[in-house]
């Protein structure tokens, strides 16, 4: 899709929205759009986190790239791996 058809399906996408959930999506944007906006990562997000290092520094869980990339393409097969094809 070139910028203009991108730009139209978001306005497509934006216009079926009801009033809540449009609410909800255009405070995301703003989020995104803030420069300098850093990412903070929620309770639950760092203790999953912590949890996984912890695995890997007991060695308890140790998976290479390409098995974790072969294990996500089989379980998800139509996801688009490579961000450069948008």
């Amino acid at each position: 899709m070139d910028t203009l058809e991108l730009k139209n399906h978001i306005i497509r996408n934006i216009e079926s929205l009801n009033n809540e959930d449009f609410e909800k999506v255009v405070q995301q944007l703003f989020e995104v759009l803030k420069l300098g906006n850093i990412y903070k990562l929620s309770v639950e997000e760092n203790e999953a986190i912590n949890q996984a290092l912890n695995l890997m520094e007991a060695e308890e869980l140790m998976y290479s790239h390409d098995e974790v990339m072969g294990d996500v393409k089989d379980k998800y097969p139509n996801l688009d791996f490579n961000p450069m094809n948008h």
